[in-house]
């Protein structure tokens, strides 16, 4: 028959006690916050950003989980000898794991500006990156395309990353 000694006991009940601390101090929780006609020197931006967290031990809010934001803006000058207009929009979506990026990074902006012309120019960029413990790990891309020419790519550059080298 087994014996179990006191010294056994005190072992795995101290180790249950760390695990059930460390369950119960990454209970996530959700932050969501709408910044509406938020004026600065860019125009105006209408945004909302939403991610979930958790709080350590020292009261910090640690990122864990989906990240994600989303909004546009809008810059007209109609006062000049010219007129002016910039617009976009933009999201980006990321996953965190304990305050770090961790995982595909992706951020996509459509932008609608004036052009010398008194036209209008579109552009959609995009970049996709990816992490490891907040370090670039992986294949990074970035693009700029041009629908109204049919996506005519302007700017394509690839990187790949071992543990950020």
């Amino acid at each position: 028959m087994y014996k179990i000694n006191k010294t056994r006991i005190a072992i795995i009940g101290m180790i249950g006690c760390v695990l059930m601390a460390s369950a119960q101090s990454k209970q996530l929780k959700t932050y969501s916050e709408d910044v509406n006609k938020v004026e600065d020197e860019y125009g105006i931006m209408d945004c909302k950003e939403t991610y979930t967290y958790y709080v350590d031990e020292l009261g910090n809010y640690v990122r864990h989980g989906n990240y994600k934001l989303a909004g546009s803006n809008l810059v007209e000058d109609n006062s000049s000898w010219r007129r002016h207009y910039f617009k976009s929009n933009y999201n980006a979506t990321a996953t965190f794991k304990d305050g770090w990026l961790n995982g595909l990074l992706t951020v996509t902006m459509r932008s609608e500006f004036t052009t010398t012309d008194g036209g209008i120019a579109v552009t959609v960029d995009k970049l996709t990156a990816n992490y490891k413990d907040g370090i670039p790990h992986g294949a990074w891309k970035y693009a700029r395309t041009f629908p109204k020419e049919n996506n005519r790519t302007g700017v394509a550059i690839a990187m790949n990353f071992n543990h950020g080298m």
